[in-house]
């Protein structure tokens, strides 16, 4: 990927309004192009369909990649980076901010009826785990559709501190929009 790609940067933040937003950025280099917003369910099974909204209505026809900061949002409402991949037909990347907890099946066996099919979103993206360094940080990150070490490479060509620029970006969209909620007196 070159440098100067057009990319979709997702992120999700803490509770506003009782819902969890998920924001996106789309970003050419260092320049921010668009934004977006979607709502989903804290602890819901609409997390994929709200990142596909958000995609649909952001998307252009020269977007390369979409770029997660997590898969696992709003309560274990689970992206399944899979399908997004399958119905948007371009690469994604999940470069998550730590490193996974450990025993998250156990933890959505326990609080999930749904709990099955939960797993099967959350195991789904198996073959496509790979280490990355990003920023100089070894993580764990989820890359389909395109080369992982070309992945890796670009991700770092556009880096604001450790973290790919429109994902942090659309962290910095996503903390606003979250105060400014939190705010309102409705």
């Amino acid at each position: 990927m070159k440098r100067g790609s057009r990319v979709l940067g997702i992120v999700e933040t803490s509770p506003v309004l009782g819902r969890s937003l998920l924001c996106g950025a789309i970003t050419t280099r260092f320049l921010l192009e668009d934004v977006g917003i979607e709502f989903i369910t804290i602890g819901g099974m609409d997390g994929t369909d709200g990142a596909l909204r958000l995609i649909r209505r952001l998307y252009r026809k020269d977007l390369k990649l979409v770029l997660f900061s997590g898969r696992i949002v709003a309560g274990y409402n689970l992206i399944d980076v899979v399908r997004i991949h399958e119905e948007i037909g371009l690469p994604v990347v999940v470069v998550p901010y730590g490193r996974p907890k450990k025993r998250i099946s156990e933890i959505i066996r326990k609080i999930f009826d749904d709990y099955e099919e939960r797993l099967r979103i959350y195991r789904r993206v198996k073959s496509y785990s790979v280490p990355l360094s990003i920023g100089g940080r070894e993580r764990i990150g989820i890359v389909i559709g395109i080369d992982p070490k070309e992945a890796e490479a670009f991700l770092n060509s556009i880096l604001i501190g450790k973290t790919p620029y429109p994902i942090y970006v659309a962290d910095r969209i996503a903390r606003g929009l979250r105060n400014s909620f939190a705010s309102l007196r409705l």
